[in-house]
């Protein structure tokens, strides 16, 4: 009998060539062995049943796996993109924060610079108005006892001297002496004016020669004199304790800003440090990622190009 027409059908890749010759080989045998034959094409049909079913089997594997290869490179070429995107990011925080911390590092030194230069202005201009002040307080003090001192002198002699002369009132007047005792430590304050003193002291030594009056003109010039200091004095002090006062305003007012200012940014400063510290942890980690996601996907590569070569070679 001829043999079956399905020993000329094409047979699947995997194997065909072997499966060929086996049949080849025994085709003729079953020719010629006449009743046995049957048997023979049975078994020959059970073996290319098997290696067809082989052969569909490691296809669906192979195409399982390629599929695979597409799925897991396509997942992990989204995951070394998103790795690449934050390492991105957080590289651009760190560059940001960097340059904020530089920044306010040196803007906390300039402040803390400008409260220290307001703080010494302000303590030296205290100082200077404490001398001031004092000095005033010397001076006024002077002027205000020379004034007192003539008024109530003027007064004394006023009263004394219709009862006599000068020189006479300076032996007889407890009041008189004690006028003379009182001006005579005028004369020697340097708060009253120098030509004043020597004409009151020349009077005062010589008797008060020429009329009586003399020594009343003078004293009472001297007064006038000492009361416009003494004016001209506090004028100035008022003058120099509101100018002091507005000066300190404005230090103090500067120097509350500069330290408001200083405590912003060394609060701000905080924040870029510890954003800095955290976004660097984070890029490490990232990178570290990024590095394993990259040898993930060459390893999943060369993988599936080993066995694409694998699977063509059989063929």
């Amino acid at each position: 009998p001829a043999p079956p027409s399905w020993l000329f059908e094409p047979l699947p890749k995997h194997n065909a060539g072997g499966m060929r010759v086996a049949l080849c080989a025994f085709a003729p045998v079953a020719v010629l062995a006449g009743n046995p034959i049957a048997k023979v094409l049975e078994l020959l049909e059970g073996m290319r049943s098997k290696i067809v079913a082989e052969g569909e089997e490691e296809q669906a594997t192979y195409e399982e796996y390629t599929a695979w290869c597409r799925k897991e490179s396509k997942g992990l070429k989204r995951e070394v993109a998103d790795a690449q995107a934050q390492v991105k990011q957080l590289t651009a925080t760190v560059e940001k924060t960097t340059a904020s911390i530089d920044e306010l590092t040196e803007k906390t030194g300039d402040l803390a610079a400008s409260i220290t230069a307001a703080q010494n202005d302000l303590k030296d201009a205290t100082e200077v108005r404490e001398k001031e002040n004092q000095d005033y307080l010397a001076v006024a003090g002077e002027l205000q006892e020379a004034i007192d001192t003539i008024e109530r002198g003027i007064t004394v002699l006023e009263r004394e001297m219709p009862k006599g002369s000068f020189m006479q009132l300076v032996k007889t007047s407890k009041a008189v002496k004690e006028v003379v005792m009182g001006l005579s430590a005028v004369v020697q304050s340097t708060a009253v004016d120098a030509g004043d003193s020597a004409q009151l002291t020349a009077l005062l030594e010589g008797g008060s020669q020429g009329p009586e009056s003399s020594i009343l003109e003078v004293m009472g010039d001297m007064l006038e004199k000492a009361q416009k200091q003494k004016a001209a004095a506090d004028a100035a002090e008022m003058q120099a304790a509101h100018d002091f006062s507005m000066m300190k305003q404005t230090l103090e007012s500067e120097i509350a800003t500069r330290k408001a200012e200083k405590a912003a940014a060394k609060k701000e400063l905080a924040v870029n440090q510890e954003e800095k510290a955290t976004a660097e942890g984070d890029l490490e980690m990232a990178n570290k990622e990024l590095s394993e996601d990259r040898k993930n996907l060459a390893d999943v590569k060369s993988s599936c190009e080993e066995r694409a070569h694998e699977w063509d070679v059989s063929m």
